[in-house]
């Protein structure tokens, strides 16, 4: 699993499977495991981001 994060910004992400999302300043995005998606940046101006990335591991 994926998850982006922004702190200062907007960003647009297109998640396989869904509409079109835009994020601001706060907004979070929890992408599955395996799934394809693109992001850009809509303004052109800075962008600050953080992205986790989760490893579910099994026993």
């Amino acid at each position: 699993m994926e998850v982006i994060y922004v702190l200062e910004g907007t960003l647009e992400y297109r998640v396989e499977g869904r509409s079109p999302v835009t994020l601001k300043s706060g907004g979070v995005l929890f992408i599955p495991a395996g799934t394809r998606f693109a992001a850009a940046n809509p303004l052109s101006t800075e962008v600050c981001y953080k992205l986790f990335f989760f490893n579910s591991l099994t026993a």
